[in-house]
Protein backbone atom coordinates (compact mmCIF):
# COMPACT_ATOMS: atom_id res chain seq x y z
CA UNK A 1 0.00 0.00 0.00
CA UNK A 2 0.90 3.44 -1.08
CA UNK A 3 3.77 2.14 -3.22
CA UNK A 4 3.74 2.33 -6.84
CA UNK A 5 6.00 1.36 -10.15
CA UNK A 6 8.79 3.44 -11.21
CA UNK A 7 7.60 3.67 -14.62
CA UNK A 8 11.71 3.71 -16.40
CA UNK A 9 12.96 0.71 -14.29
CA UNK A 10 9.44 -1.17 -12.50
CA UNK A 11 11.16 -0.72 -9.25
CA UNK A 12 9.01 0.01 -6.19
CA UNK A 13 9.03 3.51 -4.97
CA UNK A 14 7.31 5.29 -2.81
CA UNK A 15 3.58 7.26 -4.20
CA UNK A 16 4.07 10.87 -4.83
CA UNK A 17 0.49 12.05 -3.60
CA UNK A 18 0.16 9.76 -0.62
CA UNK A 19 3.76 9.67 0.63
CA UNK A 20 3.30 6.07 1.12
CA UNK A 21 0.16 6.18 3.43
CA UNK A 22 -2.20 4.63 1.42
CA UNK A 23 -4.46 8.04 2.01
CA UNK A 24 -5.50 10.11 -1.01
CA UNK A 25 -7.71 12.70 1.10
CA UNK A 26 -5.50 15.33 2.46
CA UNK A 27 -5.27 14.92 6.51
CA UNK A 28 -7.52 18.01 7.75
CA UNK A 29 -7.80 18.88 11.06
CA UNK A 30 -11.81 20.16 11.77
CA UNK A 31 -12.46 22.44 14.61
CA UNK A 32 -15.62 23.67 15.24
CA UNK A 33 -16.01 27.77 14.38
CA UNK A 34 -18.66 30.70 14.09
CA UNK A 35 -18.35 33.19 11.87
CA UNK A 36 -19.73 36.13 13.93
CA UNK A 37 -20.62 39.49 12.08
CA UNK A 38 -21.03 42.46 13.77
CA UNK A 39 -24.17 43.21 15.69
CA UNK A 40 -25.79 45.79 13.28
CA UNK A 41 -28.79 48.59 14.01
CA UNK A 42 -30.88 49.75 11.27
CA UNK A 43 -31.67 53.11 12.27
CA UNK A 44 -34.31 53.96 9.97
CA UNK A 45 -37.29 52.52 9.62
CA UNK A 46 -36.78 50.54 6.16
CA UNK A 47 -33.02 51.73 5.90
CA UNK A 48 -30.09 49.80 4.73
CA UNK A 49 -26.43 49.05 6.79
CA UNK A 50 -23.82 46.89 4.83
CA UNK A 51 -20.63 45.39 6.35
CA UNK A 52 -17.62 44.46 5.19
CA UNK A 53 -15.30 41.92 7.45
CA UNK A 54 -12.84 39.32 6.28
CA UNK A 55 -13.01 35.44 6.81
CA UNK A 56 -9.60 34.75 9.20
CA UNK A 57 -6.11 34.42 7.34
CA UNK A 58 -4.87 31.65 9.29
CA UNK A 59 -7.28 28.51 7.89
CA UNK A 60 -10.02 27.95 5.70
CA UNK A 61 -13.91 28.18 6.43
CA UNK A 62 -16.06 25.40 5.72
CA UNK A 63 -19.71 27.25 6.02
CA UNK A 64 -22.50 24.62 7.16
CA UNK A 65 -25.18 26.52 8.97
CA UNK A 66 -26.67 30.16 8.91
CA UNK A 67 -28.18 31.77 11.95
CA UNK A 68 -29.87 34.85 12.41
CA UNK A 69 -31.20 36.78 15.45
CA UNK A 70 -33.36 39.73 14.56
CA UNK A 71 -36.01 42.58 15.96
CA UNK A 72 -37.68 43.21 12.84
CA UNK A 73 -37.71 41.54 9.30
CA UNK A 74 -35.26 42.66 6.56
CA UNK A 75 -33.53 41.57 3.36
CA UNK A 76 -30.28 39.75 3.38
CA UNK A 77 -27.02 39.99 0.35
CA UNK A 78 -24.32 38.78 0.88
CA UNK A 79 -21.58 38.84 -1.66
CA UNK A 80 -18.44 37.09 -1.58
CA UNK A 81 -15.76 38.59 -2.96
CA UNK A 82 -16.56 39.44 -6.13
CA UNK A 83 -19.98 37.21 -6.38
CA UNK A 84 -23.24 37.64 -4.60
CA UNK A 85 -24.93 34.63 -2.94
CA UNK A 86 -28.08 34.87 -2.80
CA UNK A 87 -28.66 31.55 -4.02
CA UNK A 88 -32.15 32.82 -5.79
CA UNK A 89 -33.58 32.43 -9.72
CA UNK A 90 -34.30 35.98 -9.56
CA UNK A 91 -31.47 37.80 -7.92
CA UNK A 92 -33.10 41.45 -9.71
CA UNK A 93 -36.30 43.25 -9.78
CA UNK A 94 -38.16 43.03 -6.48
CA UNK A 95 -35.13 40.74 -5.34
CA UNK A 96 -32.58 43.68 -5.73
CA UNK A 97 -31.46 44.15 -1.93
CA UNK A 98 -31.37 40.11 -1.46
CA UNK A 99 -33.88 37.27 0.19
CA UNK A 100 -36.12 37.59 3.53
CA UNK A 101 -33.80 36.80 6.52
CA UNK A 102 -36.41 34.25 7.30
CA UNK A 103 -35.96 32.31 3.81
CA UNK A 104 -32.11 32.75 4.15
CA UNK A 105 -31.25 32.42 7.93
CA UNK A 106 -32.77 30.02 10.92
CA UNK A 107 -32.64 30.23 14.49
CA UNK A 108 -30.11 29.01 17.16
CA UNK A 109 -32.52 25.90 18.03
CA UNK A 110 -33.27 25.51 14.20
CA UNK A 111 -30.07 26.59 11.94
CA UNK A 112 -30.77 27.00 8.30
CA UNK A 113 -28.38 24.17 7.16
CA UNK A 114 -26.62 23.37 3.79
CA UNK A 115 -26.86 19.82 2.11
CA UNK A 116 -23.21 20.77 0.94
CA UNK A 117 -20.62 23.19 2.72
CA UNK A 118 -19.86 26.07 1.05
CA UNK A 119 -15.52 26.57 1.72
CA UNK A 120 -14.72 30.02 2.35
CA UNK A 121 -10.26 30.42 1.36
CA UNK A 122 -8.90 32.02 3.83
CA UNK A 123 -8.60 36.00 4.40
CA UNK A 124 -12.24 36.09 1.94
CA UNK A 125 -13.40 39.49 1.73
CA UNK A 126 -17.24 39.39 2.75
CA UNK A 127 -19.94 42.15 1.93
CA UNK A 128 -23.06 42.07 4.64
CA UNK A 129 -25.89 43.76 3.06
CA UNK A 130 -29.10 44.45 5.13
CA UNK A 131 -32.15 46.00 4.04
CA UNK A 132 -35.25 46.61 6.76
CA UNK A 133 -37.92 45.35 5.81
CA UNK A 134 -40.17 45.77 8.95
CA UNK A 135 -40.83 49.10 8.62
CA UNK A 136 -39.67 50.26 12.29
CA UNK A 137 -36.22 52.18 13.59
CA UNK A 138 -33.65 50.41 15.35
CA UNK A 139 -34.11 47.13 13.46
CA UNK A 140 -30.99 45.00 15.40
CA UNK A 141 -29.42 42.05 13.41
CA UNK A 142 -26.89 39.83 13.75
CA UNK A 143 -25.75 37.08 11.19
CA UNK A 144 -23.65 33.67 12.25
CA UNK A 145 -22.15 31.62 9.52
CA UNK A 146 -21.69 27.97 11.75
CA UNK A 147 -18.85 25.56 10.60
CA UNK A 148 -15.61 24.53 10.69
CA UNK A 149 -11.91 25.57 10.31
CA UNK A 150 -9.86 23.81 8.30
CA UNK A 151 -6.41 23.27 9.03
CA UNK A 152 -3.60 20.58 8.31
CA UNK A 153 -3.72 17.75 10.47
Amino acid sequence: MGAVPNTQNGAQQTCPVCEGSGETEPKVKRDPYDFIFPRQVILLANGQNAVGIQTPAQFDFEWWDTVAVYTGTCDVKLEVGADTLMNTNAPGGANVNGLDIRNWAGTAQLPYSRRYPWILPKATQLLLTLTDTSGNVNNTIQVVLRGFQLKAA
